[in-house]
């Protein structure tokens, strides 16, 4: 993940458009597996939360 590269990008709307009135932090994936085989739901559950988390503070 390049955190600078998202910053980079809302600062060019906000000099292009003149201000941001709301932005929306939306991440996630798909786990494309039988159930069987899918890792446990605790793991997959720290990984999303990593995610949320992750991109909430690059969006800063």
């Amino acid at each position: 993940m390049d955190m600078t590269e998202s910053k980079d990008s809302i600062t060019a709307k906000v000099q292009a458009l003149g201000r941001i009135d709301y932005l929306v932090n939306n991440a996630g994936y798909s786990i494309l597996a039988p159930c069987e085989e899918i890792t446990p739901i605790t793991q997959i559950w720290r990984s999303l939360v990593r995610l949320g988390h992750l991109n909430t503070i690059a969006s800063l």
